[in-house]
């Protein structure tokens, strides 16, 4: 099982990223896909991210935690999103006046090496990160 962690600060009070982040049906904070599809079954929240010319990617939520602003999630394999078992858990602590979004996810690696599968953990994680922290900071 290969594992990554990512963080950044961003400008913005602890509330404000949690708001954004816990709500797993809106992604108006990501580059690229052009609809999102919600699902709910039980206490698992399922979404179905579209992008342009290729199959969705499914990210399910299992846990939110407001106290502790701790979200854990997972995400098939699909054409875009190629990591077996992919776990991720994202977690908002405050930082000051502003906030620190710390990601983690781990994965079966496969037949990828540990430079492959951190290019591919960090790149994504590193990705989201950017693109959350400008559109928070935008707000």
């Amino acid at each position: 099982m290969f594992e990554a962690e990512v963080s950044r600060e961003i400008a913005v009070p602890v509330d404000a990223a949690w708001s954004v982040l816990s709500d797993w049906g809106s992604i108006t904070w990501i580059p690229g896909p052009e609809k999102v599809e919600v699902e709910a079954a039980g206490s698992t929240i399922t979404r179905r991210m579209f992008i342009p010319g290729a199959a969705p990617i499914e990210e399910t939520l299992h846990g939110s935690d407001p106290l502790a602003r701790r979200l854990d999630y997972s995400i098939a394999v699909s054409e875009l999103f190629q990591l077996a078992d992919y776990r991720g858990h994202i977690t908002v602590v405050p930082a000051g006046d502003n906030c620190r979004v710390e990601w983690r996810c781990s994965f079966d690696q496969g037949a990828m090496s540990d430079e492959q599968a951190a290019a591919a953990a960090n790149g994504n994680l590193n990705f989201l990160l950017d693109s959350l922290k400008a559109y928070l900071e935008q707000q």
